[in-house]
């Protein structure tokens, strides 16, 4: 009988622990357009280096594309280290479509964005390919000055 109570006693504080241990919740991302709208970064990249960073990892991309905030062809990346804190689980050499907001001047990667591996993005690159890209290293130059401000009076006004 003392066995019995003994698991039991066991399970109950497993099952108690579990529930107060902290994971990730977040509602469904909407459509590629509204979750463009409301992301700070927005592109497509291959990841080079992971760097683990106490409770979080340090991503930093190659850029291959990029439809919003990025200029260049390296941009580095924090998300939690593990899945329960909401962290994505980038894995180098593999490409991502990547949805970002700055928060508190670093750009932040959760679960809960649309951020995907380009395999499974296919949704997202057919709405991100009918807008203006900011950079594409196809190209090998960002889009003009001028483009720029031709996109930043556009935005305003829509």
């Amino acid at each position: 009988m003392n066995k019995i109570m003994v698991f039991i006693m066991a399970a109950f504080t497993l099952v108690a622990l579990g529930s107060l241990a902290s994971a990730c919740s977040c509602m469904a991302p909407g459509t590629p357009a509204e979750e463009f709208a409301n992301y700070d970064v927005v592109f497509q990249g291959e990841v080079i280096n992971v760097n683990e960073n106490g409770m979080s990892n340090l991503v930093t991309f190659d850029v291959e594309k990029s439809w919003k905030g990025v200029w260049g062809e390296e941009i580095k990346i924090n998300t939690a280290k593990d899945s329960a804190g909401c962290g994505y689980n980038f894995e180098e050499d593999k490409s991502y479509v990547v949805y970002a907001p700055l928060v508190e001047e670093e750009l932040t990667v959760t679960l809960c964005s649309r951020t995907a591996l380009v395999d499974d993005a296919q949704e997202d690159l057919d709405y991100l390919n009918t807008l203006p890209v900011d950079f594409d290293r196809g190209n090998f130059m960002p889009v003009s000055f001028w483009q720029k401000i031709s996109n930043f009076f556009r935005n305003l006004f829509d």
